[in-house]
């Protein structure tokens, strides 16, 4: 008989009191273990280890989040319980939920309609109710592999560097000056870490569709109202070393962004419309795709159609890799998940 653990993030995007009964209800009655609504990383931290000592581990772990709740909750399971559970069901509850889409376990807007109307059974509900049936039955569940990226001792679902954690900064309303303050003082002092977190998480809402729409052409304004200094911002290169499965590359100018991840799409909030920055991201199950571009933000825009058509951009080189390295001149700002990483070095593996 299978045990499970799942957690849901109260301060994930999409998190509704109602739905989350409707989960634990789903649950409690058909499987054995405990359904746990978190309130902070400290106290999902202080659950993992908890259930860390237990010498037996739930089979299956439930998470009840987005991109950033699941990469958080399962480096938190990593390091304390020493693996994975076999199992990892994703309950789509974040903002934009990424790491659920491939899966098909993700509806979009018409997900947060039944969130919002309690209306309809959710993804996450019919999830849910799938394995209850299967477990009851003793069937047969099927599984995928997660295709989850470590990023030095943190798990996540995408990567990306220069331009992408840039970019996720101006989707949350802060300003560039702030950002290029607070740069300066990591670089300059390795102080700073707390602030940058600080700073770029308070008053952090959540956007939607007609947020991400409103914060592209915010961007899209200011590289026009303001296109030296903007550009400067967007555009400044990533300097030091790059390293794709053991192999240093090069390439013809100097780069301003680097992404990968394990899946194609980057959600904007409805069904089927979002870009595909990695086409060929799925090609090969047992490797990630990189895509390492030297593009300013103009060139990117004008690429945005074939972005939206899967198609492979100009002035970008794709990797399918199991391994990527980047050995940075002075202490570097990344994201996971759209969570800030920094550090004087990077190492992903797939």
């Amino acid at each position: 008989m299978y045990e499970h653990l799942t957690i849901i993030n109260q301060n994930a995007g999409s998190f509704n009191e109602r739905e989350s009964n409707k989960l634990i209800n789903s649950l409690r009655f058909n499987v054995e273990g405990e359904t746990i609504i978190t309130s902070s990383l400290k106290n999902l931290e202080d659950i993992i280890k908890t259930y860390g000592s237990h010498p037996k581990k739930p089979e299956i772990l439930g998470i009840g989040g987005g991109d950033g709740t699941a990469a958080h909750t399962l480096s938190l399971v990593q390091e304390h319980w020493g693996e994975l559970p076999p199992i990892i069901a994703p309950y789509a509850y974040g903002t934009m939920n990424n790491w659920a889409i491939p899966f098909n376990l993700y509806d979009c807007m018409v997900d947060k309609f039944k969130i919002k109307t309690g209306f309809g059974k959710t993804k996450a509900i019919q999830l849910s109710e799938y394995l209850t049936n299967q477990i009851q039955n003793n069937g047969l569940i099927s599984t995928e592999n997660l295709a989850l990226l470590k990023v030095n001792n943190q798990n996540g679902f995408n990567v990306g560097f220069g331009l992408i954690p840039k970019l996720i900064w101006s989707y949350y309303g802060r300003t560039n000056k702030e950002y290029v303050k607070l740069e300066q003082k990591i670089i300059s002092s390795k102080e700073g870490f707390d602030d940058f977190d600080k700073l770029y998480s308070c008053d952090r809402k959540n956007n939607g569709i007609f947020g991400t729409f409103g914060s592209s052409i915010s961007t899209f304004s200011k590289l026009i109202m303001h296109p030296k200094s903007s550009e400067r911002f967007y555009s400044e290169p990533l300097e030091g070393n790059f390293y794709i499965d053991g192999k240093r590359q090069w390439f013809p100018k100097e780069i301003t962004t680097v992404y990968m991840a394990s899946y194609e799409q980057t959600n904007l909030g409805v069904k089927g419309f979002w870009p595909k920055l990695l086409p060929g991201a799925r090609v090969h199950k047992d490797k990630m795709q990189v895509l390492v571009s030297w593009n300013n933000p103009v060139q990117t825009i004008k690429q945005l159609p074939k972005m939206f058509l899967g198609k492979e951009l100009n002035n970008v080189a794709y990797f399918n890799a199991k391994e990527f390295v980047y050995e940075p001149k002075h202490t570097t700002i990344g994201q996971v998940d759209a969570e800030y990483i920094i550090g004087d070095g990077f190492r992903a593996i797939f």
